[in-house]
C-alpha cells in the first residue's frame, strides 16, 4: 500500500480511502480507480460538495463499489480524547 501526499500523482488503483472529508480527493480518486474498484469513504465533509456528471458516469462505467462508515459524531465523540491529550506532557506524546 502506498500513502499519497498532497504533492503525489495519484496512480491507479483497485481501492482508494478518503479519509479527511475532501471533495477533491473523492474526484481524484473517481478519476483514478480501476474498472471494478472501491472507493471507501470515512471523511467528514466541512461542506456540502457535489459529484459533476462526467464522475458519476465514471462510478456507473467502471462498476465501482462506494462504502462508507460513519466514524465519529464531532465534538462529542473527541471530547475525551481532547481532554485525555491536554492532560499529557509533548514528550509523551514523541514517537521514538
Amino acid at each position: 500500500m502506498k500513502l499519497l501526499g498532497k504533492t503525489d500523482t495519484p496512480e491507479k488503483a483497485d481501492v482508494y480511502i478518503e479519509a479527511v472529508g475532501s471533495c477533491n480527493a473523492v474526484e481524484t480518486y473517481l478519476e483514478n480507480v480501476r474498472p471494478n474498484g472501491q472507493i471507501i469513504l470515512v471523511g467528514n465533509p466541512s461542506v456540502d460538495f457535489k459529484i459533476e456528471q462526467k464522475l458519476y458516469w465514471q462510478i456507473l462505467r467502471k462498476q465501482l463499489t462506494l462504502t462508507g462508515s460513519w466514524n465519529s459524531s464531532f465534538p462529542c465523540d473527541w471530547d475525551g480524547v481532547i481532554k485525555n491529550i491536554k492532560m499529557l506532557s509533548i514528550d509523551k506524546l514523541a514517537i521514538p
